[in-house]
């Protein structure tokens, strides 16, 4: 041990001063900067200047030489003592005076130059870190001192060394740049060095401890090593083996750079919360961690584990529907969205059982449910699709046709683009609501027959407003008495299974297709607030927040950000606005400008249902079902590993408080807590009026026929058929204000039997054409004509005419297919009404909000239908009433909820409408804020029904200062009683669409919201609700006065939140 020892003290000092400068001081800059890092950082980033570093170093080696060597080494030495900083030094530090301390400054004097040097480099690094964007001046220095003492590469002493560290870059290969700058390289290390970075780690935990087991053994038996060893030799050979454990520390850490696919995995674990700190840093407010990660590896290894299990199951069966359904899914098991809730349900689907998957991305299901749908296709049934999904009929046909064609081959369609074939020969009709009337219409029975599955596609989009078109599609449906399966793909909606049953007459498996596992990051954003110090606002303060956003995202991805318009905003527009700015856009996101570079960085989308399931999803998401937590909440789930969701809403009234720590728990576990509501399915006289007349439009109906709606409208047919007709005729007088109808029954004789006849229920060519002309003026869907449609009318989205005024008003602004549009008039024709457009893609300066000014006067009152809740303090009832409705104008505001500040549009040619016996929902609260519950009420109608909330009205007799949120109740002067602290809902439709009815059950989980958000607003929310409430609550404070809701919650309803 001791000859071993004595040969390493052999070693030259200045071999050992080499090892020390080199090794032992590069470390201690690890963790200074990205550039800087010769470890894991510098494997991935790496400045084009990065080896001056380590040819500084030889330099200032190679000076410490030649000053050794020329004698003057010891000459500054002693210059540097016999100074005054010197003497001044060694008089005031007492430790100095120690004979040891003495004695070893004295035996190592090379040390003070080393630290001296040590001490240089620092200073340059600092002055570098702190230049970072500027001009580096100390690598001029560096140059001047390279030039001056003529050193070069060949020249320097010791030039192996210099050799072998620039090889060293030789295990790395360059793999890209962040962002197309030159000066942030990615380099990755190869995979033949793997070997080499395990072994330098060993060295490197070995030399730790023998660097360790040394230290012990002097402190252990000093004696011993004193006597075995001088004390200044000890000294040198412990810093040697530091020396030497530094350097293999060097070393690994060099190599301990990242493959290419360890840096891929680094890259998605880091990105994601760094870009949620930015955003925060840049004022858009907390961002929120909404999903944890999926668990540990083996329970995400147990869960594959479980399907692959499942998988082989269903592939063993004896059953061959089922065995066919495992071959297919053993096809897709590694697939992305594989997951057990999506097994489940296509196993139930062969078993014909319906589904309802709560997510609105349909191409989520393709695997799962393709293999039910080719077996009913081999078996010769057919297929019909309904979306409620605009525009997007092409992009559908060619989704099933990819995934249908493999297993079953060639498909026929029937859709918008070939509406004058004849549907008969389709294997899959595929139709959208704008074209519900053209499938309805078709007389071609050899579809309906077979059709064995029913699609529906965001059926939320569409039912709500025509709620009898299902039973005319069941109508049509000839086998209906047989078993129709119903795929249904929908957003988390309430109520929506209950509808779905109530209304189909089928039980439905609930699948809640919602992801889960996803490292989720998510910030809700208040689209329409404006930072003057956003760079953006000069290219558009529309969008100015999501390029902001943008910018700080494209800094950490670089994969494409995804931007979901939703028909919130006109996304086609501002895809083409965008490109002509590249240049500013550009400035901030550190891409290179072209042309082109904006399409790079964005993938415009009109509607978030086109999203895939991809391994990194960063999105941009406008909120347009004022829910920005449920839209959070599903776009996180596109990205299986990782996803970066920017949410942006207007201020509605919730908004602010969905961001609230303590409710966003709630929200995270009770997804029903806020969430759009689904209206209760009515069987009314009204609506089955509707649906006998339109089918006697198109011809007679057998009695028995005729009984099946009666059943379906929930009519038992006990009196007389004569009778059931007496009573039609005069709703249709009474109720719709259509004369001469005369619905009767008739004899006709059978083709078939020429001795048998049958009675057909008809109705007078008088009343065909009444009806037709209402139909077409309150059922048939609007159309619109703009300088686009090329003077072809269009369908505009599921808008029924009788809905029209309560949607659209002469000189607002819409957006159609993604684009932005002026309605210049609403002109009404025969076949229904109709917008002329015109496009306005350069007035979309600011984002617009609308609320019209309307008058409900109530002619004549009936019965109460229904008492809902009867309490002490409250009561909620239906009241039967004669409605007239006049829409005064609009006000405009650049905010949500900038009512008072707004533009107003006063209209005075906007038709009555007028409704008979028809139903309002009446609330009265023994309270003297009455005020405050029908603002709360009125703010919480956008989000209960986002899709609908135009056709509810929340009205009073004496709304006050609040015109544009409350409107204007007038009654007749001999009805007694209407009483002005009553708040009246009104549901401004010519159908029963049960709007009225889910607010009625509902209204205790409504009471609960407006509790939990005033003691919010009370508290932690109060700065918040001030902004959003404005001149309400600065000069009518009285009209809002929420402290008073949390003390009365207990008096009005028994279950509240706590």
């Amino acid at each position: 041990m001791n000859k071993f020892i004595e040969g390493i003290l052999n070693v030259p000092i200045i071999m050992q001063m080499i090892l020390s400068l080199m090794t032992v001081t590069i470390p201690f800059f690890f963790k200074k900067a990205a550039y800087w890092n010769w470890g894991e950082k510098l494997s991935r980033y790496k400045t084009k200047k990065i080896r001056r570093e380590y040819f500084a170093w030889i330099i200032m080696v190679s000076i410490v030489l030649k000053t050794w060597e020329d004698g003057l080494f010891e000459s500054i030495v002693k210059n540097i003592q016999s100074s005054v900083v010197w003497n001044w030094i060694y008089d005031k530090i007492l430790i100095f005076r120690q004979p040891v301390i003495e004695k070893y400054i004295m035996e190592y004097q090379w040390l003070i130059w080393v630290i001296f040097l040590f001490a240089l480099h620092v200073i340059y690094h600092i002055i570098k870190l702190k230049n970072i964007g500027k001009e580096r001046w100390p690598d001029k220095i560096w140059n001047n001192i390279i030039n001056k003492l003529k050193i070069t590469e060949d020249t320097l002493p010791y030039a192996e060394i210099t050799t072998r560290i620039s090889e060293k870059w030789e295990a790395y290969e360059r793999y890209g740049e962040i962002n197309g700058d030159g000066n942030r390289e990615i380099y990755i290390l190869k995979d033949n060095y793997v070997q080499i970075r395990t072994l330098y780690k060993c060295m490197f935990v070995l030399s730790i401890i023998v660097v360790f087991g040394v230290a012990g053994w002097f402190k252990i038996e000093p004696e011993v090593c004193e006597a075995s060893i001088p004390i200044a030799e000890g000294f040198r050979l412990l810093a040697l083996l530091v020396a030497l454990a530094t350097y293999f520390m060097e070393q690994y850490s060099y190599y301990n750079g990242f493959t290419k696919e360890e840096y891929l995995t680094s890259i998605e674990n880091s990105n994601i919360q760094d870009a949620a700190k930015d955003v925060e840093d840049i004022g858009f407010g907390d961002s929120l961690k909404l999903v944890r990660p999926g668990g540990p590896k083996n329970v995400l290894f147990d869960e594959k584990q479980d399907r692959i299990e499942r998988i082989n199951r269903i592939y063993g069966s004896s059953e061959n529907r089922m065995h066919c359904l495992g071959i297919a899914l053993k096809e897709v098991i590694d697939d992305l969205c594989s997951d057990n809730d999506f097994i489940d349900a296509a196993v139930r689907l062969v078993k014909h059982q319906s589904v309802y998957f709560a997510i609105p991305f349909y191409q989520d299901l393709g695997n799962y449910i393709f293999p039910f749908l080719s077996m009913e296709l081999l078996e010769n049934k057919k297929i019909l699709v309904i979306s409620g999904i605009k525009n997007r009929d092409e992009e559908l046909k060619q989704w099933f046709s990819k995934g249908l064609q493999k297993k079953y081959g060639y498909l026929e369609f029937w859709d918008v683009q070939n509406m004058q074939d004849e549907i008969g020969g389709a294997d899959i009709g595929l139709i959208s609501l704008g074209h519900i009337n053209k499938i309805i219409d078709n007389a071609d029975v050899g579809f309906w027959e077979n059709v064995s599955v029913v699609v529906l596609l965001e059926p939320s989009l569409f039912l709500p407003y025509h709620p009898i078109i299902m039973s005319q599609i069941l109508m049509k449906i000839k086998g209906r008495d047989e078993k129709i399966t119903y795929i249904v793909c929908d957003v988390n909606t309430g109520g929506m299974i209950d509808f779905l049953s109530d209304m189909l007459k089928e039980e439905f498996v609930y699948v809640n297709a919602t992801k889960k596992g996803a490292d989720t990051v998510g910030v809700l954003v208040d689209a329409d607030h404006v930072n003057r110090g956003n760079p953006f606002v000069r290219v558009n303060q529309c969008f100015a927040n999501e390029l902001y956003i943008a910018a700080f995202l494209r800094k950490y991805f670089k994969e494409k950000i995804h931007w979901y318009g939703n028909y919130a905003v006109p996304i086609i527009d501002i895809a083409w606005q965008a490109g002509q700015y590249y240049n500013q856009i550009t400035d901030e996101t550190e891409d290179i400008a072209n042309m082109g570079i904006i399409n790079e960085i964005f993938d415009y989308k009109e509607d978030g249902n086109e999203a895939v399931y991809e391994p990194t999803a960063i999105n941009i998401v406008e909120d347009s079902i004022y829910n920005a937590f449920e839209m959070l909440r599903q776009y996180s789930t596109r990205g299986a590993k990782k996803a970066f969701t920017a949410v942006f809403s207007a201020n509605y009234m919730l908004h602010d408080f969905m961001k609230d720590k303590k409710y966003i728990q709630i929200l995270d576990n009770d997804v029903g807590y806020i969430s759009q509501h689904m209206p209760r399915f009515q069987r009314s006289k009204r609506n089955l009026a509707i649906d006998i007349a339109y089918h006697l439009t198109m011809g007679s109906i057998e009695i028995c026929e005729f009984k099946k709606i009666l059943f379906y409208y929930g009519y038992v047919v006990e009196s007389s058929i004569e009778k059931i007709l007496c009573e039609l005729n005069q709703f249709y007088e009474e109720g719709l204000g259509i004369a001469s109808l005369s619905l009767r029954q008739v004899y006709e004789k059978k083709e078939e039997e020429n001795w048998a006849y049958g009675r057909i229920l008809v109705i007078s060519e008088e009343g065909r054409n009444n009806f037709l002309d209402w139909y077409n003026e309150n059922i048939a869907v609007v159309r619109y004509y703009s300088e686009t449609t090329k003077n072809k009318s269009k369908y505009l989205d599921a808008v029924a005419g009788g809905h029209i005024y309560q949607f659209y008003l002469p000189g607002q602004y819409i957006i159609v297919e993604g684009k932005y549009y002026k309605i210049e008039k609403i002109e009404k024709e025969d076949a229904g009404y109709c917008l002329i457009l015109q496009k306005a893609s350069d007035d979309y300066t600011y984002r617009r909000y609308y609320r019209q000014f309307r008058r409900y006067c109530l002619k004549e009152t009936g019965k109460t239908k229904e008492v809902k809740l009867n309490r002490e303090y409250l009561k909620v009832d239906m009241l039967e009433a004669d409605i007239e409705v006049c829409t005064d104008g609009y006000i405009c505001g650049k905010q949500f909820n900038e009512i008072f500040n707004g533009d107003i549009m006063n209209l005075n040619n906007i038709p009555k409408r007028k409704y008979r016996k028809k139903y309002v929902l009446r609330i009265k609260i023994k309270f003297r804020n009455i005020y405050t519950y029908a603002l709360l009420l009125k703010e919480l109608l956008f989000t209960y029904f986002p899709h609908c909330w135009q056709l509810l009205s929340v009205a009073m007799v004496n709304p006050k200062e609040l015109k544009g949120y409350i409107d204007k109740l007038e009654v007749e002067s001999d009805l007694n009683n209407i009483d002005e602290n009553e708040i009246y809902i009104m549901e401004d439709s010519p159908m029963d669409l049960g709007l009225l009815e889910t607010i009625s059950n509902k209204f205790d989980d409504l009471l609960g919201l407006m509790a939990d958000y005033a003691e919010w607003g009370s508290g932690r929310g109060a700065e918040q609700m001030r902004n959003f409430w404005g001149s309400i609550y600065l000069f009518h404070p009285e009209l809002l006065d929420l402290n008073s809701i949390t003390t009365e919650k207990k008096l009005l309803f028994n279950v509240y939140r706590d």
